[in-house]
């Protein structure tokens, strides 16, 4: 009896031991959850204060702050894109390269910083180094069509037409055609020095329903090189059915190609394209001078 007895208390005392341990032993997640926080309030305050500190144009300062934004969170990816965006509008390629070199030994499967890295060697004047980078990118995002376009930006850049057309053909082989390519190849052809072929991927691109910001590209770059082109009425026609749909930077574009041709004394293409964009013009003196050009255009072309 007594040996029970003993086992008995034995194991009450057990019992109690292990709850004096268990009471004992700290919560660790308890004592840190004010710590984590106090860190995570730091951290949003920080960018709301990059953030504002960025619209406000300092951005020196938002620089900074997005650097301690990081230096808490160093895995955020929104964060990492607005620091990076900031140190691309201070023009300072070095430290966008740093940053995102330092950021991808702890992302390595971070495209985006893959991308920044590559772009940042070219700007920096470290070409072969630049092309390696986009190599390895086309390599491990063959779907990508950024690598496709950066690379022919850089070829295009360094005046390697026949590069920049190869990378052209691989990408439509591997991800088949669109029209913002036909945009890229009137680049290509003007660094061919063949104004007239860049007119033809111009129109084209066009045509096959090139929008938004590429469109106005598009039609920019046409309105730019149609001077050279022989083709004024083509052009002339093209530009004036985008600035019926009053895309402001087009009309000053538009009124350039009918003073050049006015120039070459092609007065019927002038007046054509003058007339079509005039009433666009939201400046009442400028409308009105223009009015007036139109009408000493039409004088002459009957004189002559």
């Amino acid at each position: 009896m007594t040996r029970v007895l003993a086992a008995i208390l034995a194991c009450i005392a057990a019992a109690l031991a292990s709850r004096a341990d268990a009471a004992a032993a700290p919560d660790v997640d308890a004592l840190r959850a004010p710590a984590m926080a106090a860190e995570d309030a730091r951290f949003r305050r920080t960018v709301e204060l990059a953030d504002f500190r960025e619209r406000e144009g300092n951005l020196a300062a938002a620089r900074d702050l997005y650097a301690e934004a990081l230096a808490l969170r160093p895995d955020d990816t929104d964060v990492t894109a607005s620091a990076l965006g900031v140190l691309r509008r201070l023009g300072d390629s070095a430290g966008r390269l740093a940053l995102a070199e330092r950021l991808a030994a702890r992302r390595p499967g971070d495209a985006a910083l893959a991308f920044e890295r590559a772009e940042c060697l070219w700007r920096l004047g470290r070409k072969d180094e630049a092309k390696l980078a986009w190599q390895e990118l086309l390599r491990r995002f063959p779907a990508d069509a950024r690598v496709y376009d950066d690379l022919v930006d850089f070829y295009a850049s360094e005046g390697l037409p026949a590069e920049a057309r190869a990378v052209l053909v691989d990408r439509r082989r591997r991800l088949g055609d669109a029209p913002e390519l036909k945009l890229i190849e009137a680049r290509i052809a003007l660094v061919e020095k063949d104004p007239s072929a860049a007119i033809d991927d111009l129109l084209a691109a066009l045509d096959a329903g090139l929008d938004g910001a590429d469109r106005e590209r598009a039609e920019v770059l046409l309105a730019a090189v149609a001077a050279e082109s022989g083709r004024r009425s083509e052009v002339a026609k093209k530009l004036a059915e985008s600035v019926e749909r009053a895309e402001t930077k087009l009309v000053a574009r538009s009124l350039d190609i009918a003073q050049q041709a006015a120039e070459s004394e092609d007065f019927a293409d002038a007046v054509a394209l003058a007339e079509r964009v005039v009433g666009l013009i939201k400046d009442r003196d400028t409308q009105l001078k223009t009015l007036l050009q139109i009408g000493t255009w039409k004088l002459v072309q009957t004189q002559r």
